[in-house]
């Protein structure tokens, strides 16, 4: 079996998983909000969270695991583990979360077993150009299953959340300036997207011929 990556602290990772067997994870509409806020109750204390987007069997979230982690408003618990404990700590987070949710969806169900494949995957980003590249790299996923014609009319990503004018606890002002603002953030997507109509374009012409 491949050895995944640990998560290290102030690292960022492309966590993604689908579940067993390809089966569906969200089973109905309401599944992707509660998933979204149980991510927020066990993974925003370790994490911050740049981008994600939830199709029907599987998930893409690009996070940076936090340096200074903060439990319930103590300062003090985490920071008083040894290094081998805040790991164990960070990972478990994430075990929490997804037994958490398997359990709910098995309850609506009436089903048994496990819900995800496996422990879940994490690559570790290495660079800016592997960073920026997951960010359209997720929100292009509907787009690739085609389950929409537009990424943009997907309603599960995380792009309609950061383009809006609210609160949101994703990284948003750190993306848009990464990126040189919000409108160079959206311009990008777009052209992102042009470009890849246009491959996929020329991809089904060829074929055809």
């Amino acid at each position: 079996m491949q050895k995944l990556e640990t998560l290290e602290m102030g690292n960022c990772y492309h966590i993604f998983n689908r579940g067993v067997n390809k089966e569906n994870i969200f089973k109905n509409p309401g599944n992707y909000p509660y998933f979204l806020s149980k991510y927020y109750q066990y993974i925003s204390p370790v994490a911050d969270t740049f981008a994600y987007c939830l199709l029907r069997n599987h998930f893409h979230f690009l996070i940076r695991i936090k340096k200074n982690i903060v439990i319930d408003g103590d300062t003090t618990f985490f920071a008083d583990l040894d290094y081998k404990e805040k790991l164990s700590y960070i990972s478990q987070q994430f075990s929490h979360l997804f037994n958490c949710y398997a359990q709910a969806i098995n309850k609506q169900n009436l089903r048994t077993g496990g819900l995800f494949q496996h422990r879940f995957k994490r690559i570790l980003v290495k660079d800016e150009f592997q960073f920026d590249n997951l960010i359209w790299y997720i929100h292009s996923n509907p787009l690739k299953h085609r389950f929409v014609k537009d990424f943009q009319l997907y309603p599960y990503s995380s792009y309609p959340i950061l383009i809006g004018r609210r609160d949101t606890w994703l990284m948003q002002d750190e993306l848009f300036a990464r990126f040189g603002g919000r409108a160079a953030f959206i311009d990008h997507h777009l052209q992102q997207q042009k470009y890849y109509m246009a491959l996929a374009n020329f991809d089904e012409t060829f074929a055809n011929t």
